[in-house]
């Protein structure tokens, strides 16, 4: 074991590689923080969100 790349595999392996509007975390009380957070990084990072993503973001936000 070199670091604790066990652990890291784990962990990427947890959830599916892909978008708010096709994952959001199951455990629903942080499903807000996660939708925020989503948010944040697209705008520090300048990315775009795509329909989709903004109808699922909308939508766990409005729930909050």
């Amino acid at each position: 074991m070199v670091g604790n790349r066990p652990l890291r595999a784990k962990f990427l392996n947890q959830r599916p590689l892909t978008d708010i509007a096709n994952w959001i975390p199951p455990l629903v009380s942080f499903q807000c923080i996660y939708a925020r957070a989503w948010v944040q990084v697209k705008h520090n990072y300048e990315l775009t969100i795509d329909i989709a993503e903004k109808s699922a973001i909308s939508a766990i936000l409005d729930s909050c």
